[in-house]
């Protein structure tokens, strides 16, 4: 809001610091100032009053700030008492629909009244801060708001049908015509006067053309309310368009201040106006009352860190027109006037004090506090160790949207089951994002898509952890995921798979699991749709015997051409709950072995259809404990080789004993129909 420095001055008798002193001074206690223009004799200051100061949007208002910062003394306006006399008028009826909307309304009848230009020192005054002289009577419902921060109107009172207002929301398809000459189609809701004819304001925007102030009024009505400011604010951005009083009341206004607003408006107009003031209407059925906050002298060095006196503190608290009562020798009931909101709590009555005291007065002080190192969430950790091995891995972490739609569910080809434990949303903004993704998968397959002619001839490897959803008898299911697409340029896809393979190992690995392997992939309602995926290409993850995640080997050329990804494409994801549940949270030291190990290669040949598993499970099993390791290490069509680490934890392995061992594990293996080891 712009600010007269002039007009400022004539609250105090003391002289104000210069106009840049004095917004550097409201910079540190107060308000920011966007900017300090010499204008003639004056200085305009534009300054960024905060949400829910609306008591500061006014030169008095502001004044007050500005008494507390200076220790100054605030001169009072002066009123004189409005006199009610007998007048000619029929009395003026006026009706509030809502209370809750519109907490006060007063309103104040002159008779007689001429309408004039206004006087020179009036008409300065307002060209100074950009409003245009109208008349005697629009100018000092302008200045009143400028002042005093009461946004006011005048209705010409013989244009008012049967002499009748009624205060109401307005109703669907209902139209004004504002001063500006401007026809509003008025959003229902939105506060509204009319006279039982026609609507005559849109009440905290701007007046009405048919009730409007002309050079033939006689009789006013000065109107002083004070409308809900949320209402306001909802008005202003459904019809695109604002006024300062519009902006005043959306940042608050006080509705004790309204009589006394009406008292200034008369007052001045009785001085260059005439007439005499023959009704006042002041529908206030809620009052506003003002409030205490008890507190003790200690919770201001507590809060702020330093010991401030008693008559400093009641001096401060009294410049802005805080109420102070001393309890005992340490309590404080301070009362709370009704123009102030924002102060609800102990905290806010001692940052009053502390803010204008200056917190450059306040000493830094180094808190005391123990050291003790930061609870670091395992959960997380988990996660960044996971981030870590995949972006090693090659791997960029991608985010995706939590949501699928319509043409999801077709392209993949969720089944009646699955989509009954789809989540949907109450009110989609379109088909969509209509339900909650129920895997990670699916999004990410629409990402590779996107990308996949931007990696040109690189491999294209995504992952993300995300949040997957699904219906259940007790409710919505959130479950943790991690998952990955891995699309190469030219490896082929039985590559591809084996990087998946790879990438899930390092996971478990970097997180110190064990036991994993991977098992024929079971269609269960727990795995996601898998209607586009090679079924004979696709696996589960497993530990022990629980699953955790599954990797599907290929995509269908169904899905492929619908998402126009021209390279095979495998993914992975695994339950991250799952995962987290196997994580050995305190891990075991293993000394390094004391007896040497023996290592021999092997190979055997197998029929198509054969699970590296199988072969592995078969070693183990026939060589016992002695068998430490095995390792894949070629491939050729069917064949299979591996290297096999024989050691014992008690002695050194004769070659007698492991030729032994090497014997029956070619013999175990060579018991399956159709196994051949080569020799």
């Amino acid at each position: 809001m712009i600010f007269s420095y002039t007009w400022l001055q004539e609250f105090f008798t003391r002289k104000l610091p210069t106009p840049k002193a004095l917004s550097e001074l409201l910079a540190m206690h107060a308000f920011e100032v966007e900017s300090v223009e010499k204008k003639g004799d004056d200085a305009l200051l534009d300054v960024n009053i905060l949400a829910r100061r609306g008591d500061c949007l006014s030169h008095r208002g502001l004044a007050r700030e500005i008494g507390a910062i200076t220790a100054s003394k605030v001169s009072p306006v002066q009123n004189s008492p409005v006199k009610i006399q007998k007048g000619d008028l029929p009395r003026l009826q006026v009706t509030v629909t809502s209370f809750d909307l519109v907490p006060r309304y007063s309103a104040l009848v002159v008779e007689g009244a001429q309408i004039m230009k206004s006087p020179q020192w009036l008409k300065e005054k307002l060209e100074a801060l950009g409003m245009n002289s109208i008349n005697n009577v629009v100018d000092i419902t302008n200045y009143v708001m400028l002042e005093l921060g009461q946004p006011m109107h005048a209705f010409d009172y013989d244009k008012i049908k049967n002499h009748a207002m009624a205060v109401r929301e307005a109703r669907e398809g209902e139209k004004v015509l504002t001063l500006d000459d401007t026809t509003f189609s008025v959003p229902k809701g939105t506060l509204v006067i009319e006279d039982q004819k026609r609507l005559i304001d849109l009440m905290g925007i701007k007046g009405g053309k048919v009730s409007a102030i002309d050079s033939d009024t006689k009789n006013i009505i000065f109107q002083a309310a004070v409308f809900h400011p949320s209402r306001i604010y909802r008005t202003k951005k459904c019809l695109g368009y604002t006024t300062p009083a519009a902006e005043t009341y959306i940042k608050g206004v006080d509705p004790a201040g309204t009589l006394h607003a009406l008292e200034r408006a008369a007052s001045l107009l009785l001085k260059f106006g005439g007439g005499k003031t023959v009704q006042l209407v002041d529908i206030y059925p809620k009052k506003r009352a003002t409030w205490k906050i008890r507190l003790a002298l200690s919770d201001f060095s507590k809060i702020l860190g330093c010991q401030i006196p008693f008559l400093k503190i009641r001096k401060i608290l009294e410049s802005l027109e805080f109420g102070v009562a001393k309890q005992g020798t340490d309590a404080l009931e301070i009362t709370v006037p009704t123009f102030r909101p924002d102060v609800a709590l102990l905290e806010d009555v001692v940052e009053e004090v502390g803010r204008i005291y200056g917190y450059e007065n306040i000493a830094g002080v180094f808190p005391v506090l123990p050291i003790t190192p930061a609870q670091e969430s395992e959960n997380i950790l988990v996660q960044d160790r996971v981030k870590d091995a995949l972006q090693e891995a090659g791997c960029t972490e991608v985010y995706s949207y939590s949501f699928i739609g319509e043409k999801d569910l077709a392209l993949f080809q969720y089944t009646a089951e699955e989509k009954a434990k789809l989540v949907e949303l109450e009110n989609p903004f379109s088909e969509d994002i209509k339900y909650l993704k129920p895997n990670g998968v699916d999004n990410l397959l629409k990402i590779a898509a996107l990308n996949s002619k931007n990696y040109g001839k690189k491999d294209m490897k995504i992952f993300e952890l995300g949040t997957e959803f699904s219906k259940t008898p007790k409710g919505v299911l959130e479950q943790e995921y991690i998952a990955g697409v891995i699309a190469p340029c030219a490896q082929s896809i039985q590559e591809a798979y084996a990087q998946a393979k790879g990438m899930v190992d390092l996971i478990l690995e970097r997180n110190g699991i064990a036991g994993v392997w991977y098992d024929d992939f079971q269609q269960s309602p727990e795995t996601p749709a898998i209607s586009a995926w090679d079924v004979a290409m696709s696996a589960e993850i497993k530990i022990g015997a629980d699953e955790i995640g599954f990797i599907n080997g290929a995509v269908s050329p169904r899905v492929l051409s619908a998402l126009k990804i021209d390279r095979p494409v495998v993914a992975f994801e695994i339950d991250f709950a799952a995962l987290f549940a196997h994580i050995i949270q305190e891990t075991e030291y293993q000394p390094i072995p004391k007896f040497p190990a023996v290592f021999r290669d092997i190979a055997v040949v197998v029929p198509g259809g054969t699970k590296i598993g199988d072969i592995l499970e078969t070693i183990q099993i026939a060589g016992k404990e002695l068998v430490r390791d095995v390792d894949l290490f070629d491939t050729y069509e069917q064949s299979f080789a591996f290297h096999i680490v024989y050691q014992a934890e008690d002695r050194t392995l004769t070659s007698k004993e492991v030729d032994a061992l090497h014997a029956r594990i070619i013999q175990a293996l060579e018991a399956h129909e159709g196994w051949e080891v080569r020799k």
